[in-house]
Order: structure tokens, then sequence, then C-alpha cells
């Protein structure tokens, strides 16, 4: 399903190229992400088996018309069609990573043992944006006790990790490698 979740992304993305529409569609997609999520009634009619495909789209019109733009809901509408419509979830987070990959936008997430100031989070996310490329960074910051000392960063799908228990499993993993071959 993640496949075809992304091949929509990806057909509204294009759309949204063409638009110039991208950082719009993104901020669009992420208001109705919490309207379905948040509205109980509007998910259930949309998810709902006895409503009619027509039926589902008119109270997308209706619900919908004045605060989405005529892309949003025809992408609602294909998704309602093709009996995909509770797949959107995905299909925006999909979407949001496309969008910030066309755009250069990197994710960090910082995990520190302890609290950063403000000064600390944005050096990190200068030092890794610089790295990555990226026109501007997105950062996410957490605090993990477990940690010990020191933080891990988290850019895209590669973890730095540049804490003291991350060192102290490194050098755990290495002894043990060394214990296995010395006999």
């Amino acid at each position: 399903m993640a496949l075809v979740d992304k091949r929509y992304a990806e057909a509204f993305l294009q759309i949204s190229i063409e638009q110039n529409q991208v950082k719009e569609h993104l901020e669009f997609l992420r208001e109705l992400y919490y309207l379905i999520r948040d509205n109980g009634d509007f998910r259930d009619a949309l998810n709902n088996p006895k409503l009619a495909i027509k039926q589902k789209q008119e109270i997308v019109n209706e619900v919908l018309h004045e605060m989405m733009p005529e892309s949003i809901i025809n992408l609602i509408k294909v998704l309602i069609k093709s009996g995909r419509v509770s797949h959107f979830p995905n299909i925006a987070k999909q979407y949001r990573g496309l969008a910030y990959k066309h755009s250069k936008i990197q994710i960090v997430r910082i995990t520190s043992a302890f609290e950063l100031d403000q000064d600390q989070i944005n050096a990190l996310a200068e030092k890794y944006r610089k790295q990555t490329g990226a026109s501007s960074v997105i950062t996410g910051f957490e605090i993990d006790k477990s940690l010990l000392g020191g933080v891990v960063i988290q850019v895209g799908d590669i973890v730095y990790d540049h804490s003291l228990a991350g060192r102290l499993n490194s050098m755990k993993k290495t002894l043990n490698w060394g214990e296995i071959y010395e006999a």
C-alpha cells in the first residue's frame, strides 16, 4: 500500500509544482489531516461504506469548499472514487517528505541527555543544514536521560550517535568482537 500512497503523493506534488503551490498545498494538507482526525462525523462519513461515492463527494464539497483550494478537494474526491480515502494520512505524510525534498528542507531531530538552549539547537541545525546542502531545516528536540550524556542527531534516515550510551555500546561491541577471534 505504501507504494500506491507514494504514487498519489508524487502525482499531487507534480500538480503542486505546476501550480507553484508546493508550500501552500503542504499547509492545506496539514490542516485537512487535522480536520479529518479531529472531526469524527466528517471522518466517519468519508469512510462509511453505506454512502455512495457521489454522496461522499458532495459532503466533501460542503465541508471543504470555503476552506480548501479546488486541487485539495479534487485529491480527496479522487481518493474517494478509488476507495483509498482511508490512505489520506499516509499520502499526506508522503507528500510532506517529497515536498521537503523538492524544497530542499531537511528535518533534523536532536535528542539529548540534557536540556539544550536555543543557540545550541540552532548551531547543530546549521551544521547539518550545511552538511546536507539544505536550504533550511526544521528541528525537533527531545530529552532522553538514558543517553547519559551527549546527543543523537537524526538527519533524514541517517543517525549520528554522539551520546555516551552510544559510545559505550560501540566499545562493548568492539570488545566482544575481539573476544570471538582471539582464542
